[in-house]
């Protein structure tokens, strides 16, 4: 039924669009394939990985590369980079560095094909020692770092060769392009006045600058993985930057001896610092040396020659420009941070204020810590002067409201406009109200109370009265647990709720016991004067004077 339903549809014309492949669609959003995809990602990330590598490397190895690996193969290829960095070093004395810039203007596009040659050549070479040790090359591809191109072989499969392998793997790359720039050396060397001489100059110079840079270990580069695997430390680099950015001004601080271990990456991390300056500096002269005349011809070529100026240079300096941005992002995320902790520093006070009305709240007794800490934090300060209104009668209720300081009145307005005090209002006299002893006092009594008593936080362990000793004021326990004893001997508890030291003021005499705090605690410590004047009658008598003749809790 549902067949022919179906088919009487499509015969119709209702079923006209194709089948959606959704995973298919969801795949390609979030991993977009194609030239327009490639191009975007270059753009962020300066890269270009190459997934057929290793069938176009195993194909190059059966056909010749393999025998580079013998004895023969060796000793051939060694003596032509050898020879190639003498003919050079004999070039540059005889001729010097210099050479003709309109020359390199009129051979650029001949340079930049000779260097993509030469990345091929690179990559074959980290790749050939992968596939000559029965690994897989899983991708391949450059990137421009530091203002120059920096090569590179997706080298995970390494990690399964030994020692020697890996750091042949990582040698792999700099040997086959010193090798290439021996063969262009000694052509220059041999036709120092070709017609090609000054592309073939530039070609090895730049080659040979790039070999440097790989070499050098200062940077993660070729160099760098020779020399942690060498030495057995991968992590090099950032434990040594680890060092000297956090470590050794400790050390430096507390006058502590150097190990042998932090003296290696107090060296490492401080050339490598000292070295990505230089990378940055000659990179620079370098390139301004290389393309100088061609940029210059650029400006001078128009609209169209200055816009293929900013995209060359653009390009080139993407690097240090990122680098400068990401810098400046660090600098703006510490100097937030020092912000931020210079105005909690500032807020410290009022918000442990805050934090310790809060929890003197019966309405947040049963909150956890965590939940109490969080609320303590999202408190805001408000500063109101004398008659303003903080909250009106009839308004949305958006904030819930404690008094740290000054004193409110709670005033009730009638149909008629009349208005009344009903209630005032200062701090702490919603914690003293929470106490039991002053639970039914209203709030005039309780103002009084809180001009006669002060707020006490008591550590665990302390004695807060004494066996004998004077009794000179009265204390209502907010929080904690304090044990009482008698003679040297326990006889009680009093915890959240209770309360001590009222006898020794009804009947004037010494303290009957010692009061010990058993944790950390808070008490409301009244004077023997507003003791008198707002409590004694209520402890002396009456059905609700009875039950705060309890101090503590029999055991």
């Amino acid at each position: 039924m549902i067949v022919d339903l179906e088919r009487t549809l499509h015969s119709g014309g209702f079923l006209t669009d194709p089948y959606v492949d959704v995973d298919a669609a969801v795949r390609r959003a979030l991993a977009p394939t194609g030239p327009q995809a490639g191009l975007e990602k270059f753009a962020r990330t300066l890269t270009i990985h190459w997934s057929g590598a290793e069938k176009l490397t195993r194909w190059c190895y059966r056909h010749g590369l393999r025998y580079l690996f013998r004895p023969a193969g060796i000793a051939i290829s060694s003596l032509v980079a050898i020879s190639g960095i003498a003919a050079f070093v004999a070039v540059a004395t005889t001729q010097g560095l210099s050479y003709d810039a309109q020359s390199l203007g009129a051979a650029v596009a001949l340079l930049f094909a000779l260097n993509l040659v030469l990345i091929f050549i690179h990559e074959l070479g980290h790749a050939a020692v992968l596939v000559h040790h029965k690994r897989r090359v899983r991708s391949a591809g450059f990137r421009i770092y530091f203002g120059t191109p920096a090569f590179f072989v997706d080298s995970s499969d390494a990690l399964m060769l030994d020692r020697k392998a890996r750091i042949a793997q990582s040698f792999g790359g700099p040997y086959f392009e010193l090798v290439a720039s021996g063969v262009a050396a000694i052509a220059l060397w041999m036709w120092p006045h070709g017609v090609l001489a000054p592309t073939l100059h530039s070609f090895v110079f730049i080659n040979y600058y790039v070999v440097l840079i790989n070499l050098t270990p200062m940077l993660e580069l070729d160099g760098y993985f020779m020399l942690s695997d060498a030495i057995r430390v991968p992590d090099l680099r950032p434990r040594s930057l680890a060092f000297v950015r956090h470590d050794l001004w400790a050390k430096l601080r507390h006058r502590e001896r150097f190990s042998a271990a932090e003296v290696g990456l107090l060296l490492f991390g401080t050339v490598g610092v000292a070295f990505t300056i230089f990378v940055l500096v000659s990179a620079f002269w370098f390139w301004q040396h290389t393309f100088g005349g061609l940029l210059e011809s650029l400006w001078n070529a128009g609209p169209a020659g200055v816009f293929a100026l900013v995209v060359l240079v653009a390009f080139l300096a993407a690097p240090i420009l990122r680098g400068v941005f990401a810098l400046a992002r660090a600098v703006a995320r510490q100097v937030a941070t020092w912000v931020r902790h210079a105005r909690i520093r500032s807020q410290r006070r009022w918000r442990t204020q805050a934090a310790e009305l809060l929890d003197g709240l019966p309405l947040f007794d049963d909150l956890p810590v965590d939940v109490l800490s969080d609320v303590a934090g999202r408190v805001e300060r408000l500063q109101v002067g004398a008659g303003t209104a903080v909250v009106r009668q009839g308004d949305v209720a958006d904030a819930f409201y404690v008094v740290r300081k000054g004193t409110l009145e709670v005033v009730e307005e009638d149909v008629d406009g009349t208005e009344r005090v009903v209630q005032t209002l200062r701090a702490g006299l919603a914690a003293l109200r929470a106490l039991t002893p002053f639970a039914n006092l209203p709030s005039s009594e309780l103002l009084r109370l809180q001009e006669r008593g002060t707020w006490q936080n008591v550590p665990p362990g302390a004695a807060v009265v004494e066996q004998g000793e004077v009794g000179d004021a009265f204390f209502a326990v907010a929080d904690g647990k304090f044990e009482v004893v008698v003679d040297g001997r326990h006889v009680g508890s009093c915890e959240v709720g209770g309360h001590f030291g009222e006898l020794a003021l009804l009947v004037d005499a010494p303290r009957a016991a010692t009061v010990r705090s058993l944790t950390p605690a808070r008490v409301f410590r009244l004077e023997r004067s507003g003791f008198e004047r707002l409590l004694a009658d209520t402890f002396r008598g009456g059905a609700d004077g009875a039950s705060h003749r309890v101090a503590f809790q029999r055991e």
